[in-house]
């Protein structure tokens, strides 16, 4: 596509579509056709309709079981999310009677949307392949789809992120922008933290690029009309944070204890770098960034980022302000200890990295001077992408049942009366969760405190009668928590003798049925393995959506 310039007229929509050379048609089309595909591997993925996972479900409970007003609040299990996308996710409840599809609609919506404003943007930043590879690259991130069909807000970071910096660009590159444009500006930044955390950098970022230039340039009129909506922008933020996000946020896991130390030690930046250390976490987290987005492939998109940087230095500065400025006030944010940049949480960065890609790429393809050339670098840079998202969407196809759910209808099947059921902290919210749906609503359980591991397991089960079996219901992401073999020192330390089998598994969830006698009289006891690692119980903030929920199911059960 042809790099935009400064607007001189104003075409009608009709002619837009039709402007260019045949080539840049041909771009065009392709880049839809593109864009069309990245829909429906996303809602693909939403039909795959995986149980909700560990953190979905933490929302889930919340979602559910809190009223509107309640969700204003702190939350439950110690969560954290923004109040608006809180009350979208609660008006959706409900609409199909599927957790998996209520509570990312939300998402699935935000993602298509994503695709449509990255691609406005690519179109006007990049040019020829190099505006194909950058489309091509977000449509297919497995990443980004992952978190389209996910009940959690990261897919609306990216889609605000792409907003923000469509209208900004669009202000930055026009000589006289009409009011609209600058009414969306001003909207959709006063919108976004009450559903996105993470877009005020971008909006930073954005607001900073455009009044900088509007004052070199000695637009005082479009200055005072940015300095303006910065200013609503901050009021917005200070509204949302402070009423909302400080209280929620107040002794969550994020901000407390070990987990504190390890954001500290791993994603708050070293500011200032005072060591050599520090100043080698400036390499490593924005390396780590990149594996995360684009796995092996992050040298490469690395070189492609350096390209597109060094182009934007020398020909388009104000466009690579743009994009920087974003990234470099959530250093800033993170070396305050504001913002942990986290995997995840980074996702608002993905359209920034890509299009900086993007740019590389143009600037490569040109030079090659060989369309056979620029297509061959084109399925290099894209292909590996393609393939990791086709195999990601293969491990879910539509209506497939993962983690929690198939191993809930197992128990159900096999669970006799008297049976008892442990569930591992981890595993709760999901259990809670499918309760009812799985069959489960009359089951004795026992919920744990402890991490999963097993000798800690071992130590919070409680004792059923020889005539019972007790299941052991763990959730661990990636690891198996358990060696069944092994563990008799821990049982007879304990005093029993059990045996223990696995009688299902899932993906990240296992079920295993204990029956348990005494050790025999006159046995001489064991003591415990020395060399494990202590148990800690590991209170949450559950009483409310966990009393609900059960008083809920009983009403349910007995109906």
């Amino acid at each position: 596509m042809t790099e935009a310039g400064e607007a001189t007229r104003r075409d009608t929509v009709w002619e837009r579509l039709l402007a260019g050379s045949p080539q840049d048609r041909l771009l065009s089309l392709l880049s839809w056709i593109i864009v069309a595909v990245g829909a429906l591997a996303q809602i693909y993925n939403v039909l795959g309709a995986r149980s909700l996972r560990q953190d979905e479900a933490f929302i889930a409970l919340n979602i559910r079981y809190l009223s509107p007003q309640e969700l204003l609040g702190p939350l439950d299990y110690g969560q954290v999310a923004p109040v608006g996308w809180l009350l979208g996710e609660k008006l959706l409840d409900g609409l199909t009677g599927r957790y998996e599809y209520d509570l990312r609609l939300l998402s699935l919506l935000a993602g298509i949307a994503a695709l449509v404003a990255f691609r406005h943007l690519a179109a006007r930043t990049t040019r020829g392949l190099g505006f194909l590879c950058a489309v091509s690259l977000f449509v297919c991130s497995v990443v980004f789809v992952r978190f389209t069909g996910d009940a959690k807000p990261y897919a609306l970071d990216v889609m605000f992120a792409c907003l923000i910096l469509a209208i900004g660009h669009h202000l930055l590159t026009t000589v006289a922008a009409r009011w609209w444009t600058w009414a969306a500006f001003l909207i959709v930044g006063a919108v976004a933290p009450f559903f996105s955390f993470p877009t005020v950098y971008v909006l930073f970022g954005a607001g900073a690029a455009v009044f900088i230039r509007k004052a070199v340039e000695k637009d005082w009129r479009a200055t005072a009309a940015t300095t303006g909506i910065c200013v609503a922008w901050l009021a917005a933020f200070a509204f949302a944070y402070v009423v909302f996000a400080a209280p929620q946020a107040a002794g969550t896991s994020v901000t407390s204890g070990v987990s504190r130390a390890f954001f500290e030690t791993n994603y708050f930046a070293p500011l200032p770098p005072t060591s050599l250390k520090a100043l080698a976490w400036y390499v490593t987290a924005p390396k780590e960034m990149l594996y995360y987005f684009f796995g092996g492939l992050q040298f490469a998109v690395a070189g492609l980022i350096l390209a597109g940087v060094i182009y934007g230095i020398r020909r388009q500065p104000w466009l690579l302000l743009l994009l920087l400025l974003p990234a470099a006030a959530a250093v800033i944010g993170s070396g305050l200890k504001l913002y942990p940049l986290f995997e995840r949480l980074t996702l608002f960065l993905l359209p920034t990295t890509i299009l900086l890609a993007g740019i590389g790429f143009s600037q490569i393809a040109v030079r090659m001077r060989s369309l056979a050339a620029g297509v061959v670098l084109f399925a290099a840079a894209v292909g590996p992408s393609a393939w990791a998202l086709t195999g990601e969407l293969s491990r879910s196809p539509p209506f497939a049942m993962q983690e929690m759910q198939p191993v809930l209808k197992t128990l159900a099947r096999e669970a006799r009366p008297g049976d008892v059921v442990y569930v591992t902290r981890t595993s709760a919210p999901a259990f809670l969760t499918y309760q009812g749906e799985a069959g489960l609503a009359g089951v004795q359980w026992v919920r744990g405190l402890t991490s999963g591991r097993w000798n800690c397991v071992i130590d919070e089960l409680p004792v059923v009668a020889p005539e019972h079996r007790l299941w052991i219901l763990i959730t661990d992401y990636g690891r198996e928590p358990w060696n069944i073999q092994g563990n008799d020192v821990e049982w007879r330390a304990r005093g029993l003798d059990a045996k223990v089998d696995l009688a299902a598994e899932a993906t990240n969830v296992w079920l295993y049925r204990a029956r348990m006698t005494p050790t025999a009289v006159g046995e001489a006891p064991q003591a415990p393995d020395p060399s494990l690692p202590g148990c800690a119980p590991e209170y949450e903030r559950s009483e409310r959506t966990t009393a609900r929920a059960q008083a809920a199911l009983s009403r349910r059960f007995k109906s």
